[in-house]
This record gives structure tokens, C-alpha cells and sequence, in this order.
């Protein structure tokens, strides 16, 4: 029990439950957001948008409380990240925010009147409410690694400046994009399992090319990270009171050091060998076995994730401006005692959520037809 309440421990669990959140977000609310993207692409008929609409009605409040959660976390367990994160990013995450706005009242609305510009209206705003958060996700999730402007003054007061450059970088589009991709077809997985005939059919036509296309950019990111973001070695304890200004991080370019740039190099081909192997392994079974493709998405997502977390250990988010004020796991977290309650209290509730949130789709199992539809037009999406 010591050992596990070591602040040191604490950091490297809060670390490691910070990124099981976000899949946890992505792998739930990942997939509603792609059937928003892609529902322009595979319906033309009214009854086709509301079959793919009512797939995902009843469950997609609560896979967004996973997002509320994660925002939470990093404000509990990562203080300095958040602040830097929700200032230096301002714009994205209020373009988040009001897309997400825009979804409840899609649901409530889009069907209330049967008239084609009105629900074509309500269309568009469900649509930039998938695309939308999945860009700025991927926008967001690019510039942990490439960086932000920020720095700290003599007082740890925060300083932050335009990042708009950030979100413009290489990488970070390259991630926008890859999410993006991985989004849709996670969405389109989950609606082969959730639709049938001739809509299901259209939707297994629409997955060959994006999964693809995810393959080349993912191996587009994984290049611009390894041309255009140095190696930076931190030097601090790993144990000390949270103070971004008490280390040193060290730029090391690869043709300086080949030695130690290897390793990190090798880490880059097993997570594009491995996403290649997944990608192929979806595309050999969504056919007949639609479920376990889904499943299967839902690993290839965690090794994403785990590979941006790997490659950019210890740092959380790196400044552009001083990269000595960086952000790391050993200088960004919450004191030992907030770690502490917020892992007691993780480990009551986080299972909780989870048992709860498989209960309600084992309740709701089952594909949903053109014939439900009709059955029940005035109660549905």
C-alpha cells in the first residue's frame, strides 16, 4: 500500500488512467461522432438518416459524459496541463464546444417537422457536430507533441500566447486527420453491427478506402514526428513537489545522437507495423464478423493513444517558447494527498460508469430497421 500511494507511483498512475479515459471517450463517444460524419456519405433517404440517427439516441449523452470526465481529470490530477491546455486552446475547444451544443438540439429538433430543408438544416448541424470534435481532438492530441506557447513567470503564474501556429503544425493536422479517419470508421463498424440490408450493405462499401487512407496517415504523422519534433531529454527527480521551473529539457537531434534517437525510432515501426496489422485484421473480418471489427477498432484507437503517450514520455505538453517550462509527469501533477482521493475515488466510480454504460447497451442490443422506424415515426429520432 505504500508503494502504491509513492508520489512518484500516483503520477504514473494518474498518467496511465488519464490516457484509459480518453480511450474510453474515443472508443464510446468516438463512434457516434463517425456516424455523424459519415451520414451524408452513406444515406440519400430520409428513413435511412433516422435508422443511423436512433442507433446511437439512447446511448449518446452518456458516452459523452466520458469527455466531461476526462476534462475533469486533467483539472483534478494535471492542474498546470489544464491551464495551459484550455488557455493556449482556447479557440479549438470552444469550436468543440459549440459543435457539441449543436447535437442535442439536432436529436431534439431534426424530426419534429417533415419538411426536407428543415431536417437537410438539422443534417448539417449534426454533421459539423461529428466532424467538428473529432478534428479538434486529433488538432489537440497532435500539439501534446509538437507543442504550444506558453511559459511561466518567477511566480508560476501562466502565460500563455496565440496558438493558433500550433494547431497549423504538420503534425498536428496530420493527427487531426488521423482521428478524423479513425472516428468514421469506428462509427461505420459500429453501424454494421447496429443496421442491416441494403443501408448496411452502403456502410460496408464506405469502409474499404478509409481504412486505407488511415494506414497512409498514420504513416504520415509517424514521419512529420520523427523529421520535426527533437528528442528531449528531461533532467529532474521524479519525485519533487510540482515546479516546472526547477528542471532542464534538453533538445537532442537525431544526427547528433543516433544512438539514443534508435530506440525511439524502433518505437515508431512497431506502432505503424502494429496499426497496419490491426487495419488489415479489420478489413479481413468487418464482412462477416462486424462485431469483433468493432473490437478490434477499439484496440487500434488505445495503441494510438499509447503510442503518443510512450513517445512523448515524461512530457505532458512542451513549450515552444521556454522548453524548460515544459510540462512533465513529474512537475505538473496535483499534490500527493489529491492524487490520493482522486484514485479512491476513480476506483469506486470509473467501474461504476462502466458497469452502468454496459448495462445500457446490452438492454439496447439489437440492429434498429426501416420498420421500427415506421413503427414508432412520432417517438424516434
Amino acid at each position: 500500500m505504500d508503494i502504491l500511494f509513492d508520489y512518484t507511483v500516483l503520477r504514473i498512475i494518474w498518467w496511465i488512467l488519464l490516457g484509459v479515459i480518453f480511450w474510453i471517450f474515443a472508443l464510446t463517444d468516438g463512434f457516434d461522432l463517425g456516424v455523424a460524419s459519415l451520414m451524408p456519405f452513406v444515406t440519400k433517404k430520409d428513413e435511412e438518416r433516422r435508422v443511423l440517427l436512433n442507433t446511437v439516441g439512447p446511448v449518446w449523452e452518456g458516452n459523452q459524459a466520458w469527455l466531461i470526465l476526462a476534462a475533469g481529470a486533467i483539472f483534478a490530477a494535471w492542474p498546470l496541463l489544464y491551464g495551459a491546455l484550455f488557455t493556449g486552446f482556447y479557440l479549438p475547444l470552444f469550436f468543440v464546444l459549440a459543435s457539441l451544443i449543436l447535437r442535442p438540439v439536432g436529436f431534439k429538433y431534426r424530426s419534429k417537422l417533415e419538411n426536407t430543408k428543415w431536417r437537410g438544416m438539422w443534417d448539417m448541424c449534426l454533421f459539423l457536430g461529428g466532424v467538428i470534435p473529432s478534428l479538434c481532438f486529433g488538432l489537440v492530441l497532435g500539439a501534446l507533441v509538437s507543442g504550444a506557447y506558453f511559459e511561466f513567470d518567477d511566480n508560476l503564474r501562466l502565460i500563455a500566447y496565440n496558438n493558433l501556429p500550433s494547431l497549423f503544425h504538420p503534425l498536428a493536422l496530420a493527427s487531426g486527420v488521423v482521428w478524423l479517419l479513425l472516428f468514421v470508421t469506428h462509427g461505420a463498424l459500429y453501424l454494421c453491427v447496429k443496421t442491416e440490408g441494403s443501408l448496411k450493405k452502403k456502410i460496408q462499401d464506405f469502409i474499404p478506402l478509409r481504412l486505407w487512407a488511415s494506414i497512409v496517415m498514420y504513416f504520415v504523422f509517424l514521419c512529420v514526428w520523427r523529421v520535426t519534433i527533437p528528442l528531449r531529454d528531461v533532467i529532474m527527480s521524479t519525485d519533487m513537489p510540482s515546479n516546472p521551473l526547477a528542471k532542464s529539457v534538453l533538445a537532442v537531434e537525431p544526427a547528433k545522437d543516433f544512438l539514443s534517437w534508435l530506440p525511439l525510432s524502433a518505437g515508431t515501426l512497431i506502432s505503424l507495423v502494429c496499426f497496419m496489422g490491426l487495419t488489415v485484421l479489420i478489413h479481413k473480418i468487418y464482412l462477416k464478423h462486424a462485431f469483433w471489427a468493432w473490437v478490434v477498432s477499439c484496440v487500434r484507437m488505445a495503441m494510438v493513444i499509447a503510442s503518443v503517450g510512450l513517445g512523448n514520455y515524461p512530457i505532458l505538453l512542451t513549450s515552444l517558447t521556454n522548453v524548460n517550462h515544459s510540462l512533465t509527469l513529474w512537475d505538473a501533477s496535483s499534490s500527493r494527498l489529491t492524487l490520493i482521493i482522486m484514485l479512491i475515488s476513480a476506483i469506486i466510480f470509473v467501474p461504476l460508469m462502466i458497469w452502468l454504460a454496459s448495462w445500457v447497451y446490452d438492454v439496447l442490443k439489437g440492429p434498429v430497421s426501416k420498420q421500427d422506424i415506421q413503427k414508432k415515426s412520432h417517438e424516434l429520432y
